[in-house]
């Protein structure tokens, strides 16, 4: 956990940039998912490597663009109109949370394990936005 101050555990609402970052990096992790659900330790003896592979090719051939920029335009709002606590979070482990799973409902993507990026987390602050993307990783700074 980050340094708090007292002032950090109010109620907020991202800023218009914030939620555009935000809604890009996830349109860019539905347009190509990452079934990453083993740690970089343990990949090269993961025995579901062929499986992976075998759905990183389908999810490739699966997604329009205009389902993708759908969901990043349905995001984007939806963000917008969340208040959020400090650490709030939205995500997938292998499927998405509702608030990801309403958005891309409304896109026209379908919840299955291809169209949406395995232990991928976002996490709200008021002064920034954190992702871990895969099982294990280390939270970024978006």
């Amino acid at each position: 956990m980050s340094d708090q101050t007292s002032t950090e555990w109010k109620k907020f609402r991202l800023t218009k940039e914030q939620a555009r970052k935000a809604a890009a990096w996830w349109a860019e992790r539905i347009r190509a998912p990452e079934y990453k659900n083993t740690t970089p330790e343990e990949d090269a003896h993961d025995p579901n490597a062929g499986m992976i592979a075998v759905l990183k090719s389908l999810a490739a051939h699966t997604k329009p663009d205009d389902i993708v920029e759908r969901f990043r335009k349905n995001l984007e709002d939806a963000l917008l109109q969340v208040e959020f606590w400090p650490g709030n979070d939205i995500g997938c482990d292998y499927h998405p949370d509702r608030f990801l799973y309403a958005v891309g409902k409304s896109a026209g993507l379908e919840d299955n394990l291809i169209n949406y990026p395995w232990k991928t987390w976002m996490y709200f602050y008021p002064d920034r936005i954190e992702v871990t993307a895969g099982y294990g990783s280390a939270p970024v700074r978006l």
